[in-house]
């Protein structure tokens, strides 16, 4: 006579389970849609981000082609003005480095580069808000709206 055994399809019904996991898990390791974002350097996700940002702007508020591209010659003509400042923060942050790797953290030192680059903080943050001051008036009166109810900037008076 011959024994049936009950665990025989309990085991191929497990088995095809664990395959099916095993498979499955590089593809939900990769569902997190920040992983791969994240990981870019500051150069790429300007280039990245930046294009994603106007897309979802452009769609949210619904500007037409006109009101993109004249956004995007601001934006350029913000870039290239910041040129100057970009090498000086570079100079800055090499400088911060140095300061920060130091055995003892020196606060005068600090103190010191910080007042040696105030004016280049100021000048991009003029700079930044000049151009998003520019970019805000090529908005209709409704996209504004939308713009600022949707940073919670609106005033409620």
């Amino acid at each position: 006579m011959m024994k049936k055994s009950l665990l025989k399809p309990w085991k191929s019904a497990l088995a095809l389970t664990a395959l099916c996991g095993v498979l499955a898990l590089p593809n939900t390791a990769s569902a997190c849609p920040h992983d791969g974002y994240m990981a870019q350097s500051s150069e790429q996700m300007r280039h990245h981000g930046g294009k994603g940002k106007m897309r979802r702007m452009a769609r949210h508020l619904e500007l037409d082609q006109a009101q993109i591209s004249e956004i995007r010659a601001i934006r350029q003509a913000a870039w290239d003005e910041n040129a100057e400042l970009r090498d000086t923060m570079i100079t800055f942050r090499e400088e911060m480095k140095a300061l920060l790797a130091a055995d003892i953290f020196d606060e005068e030192a600090f103190a010191a580069l910080q007042e040696k680059y105030q004016a280049s903080f100021q000048q991009q943050g003029l700079i930044k808000a000049k151009t998003k001051h520019a970019v805000i008036q090529v908005f209709s009166e409704e996209q504004k709206e939308k713009w600022l109810a949707g940073r919670g900037e609106q005033d409620n008076s």
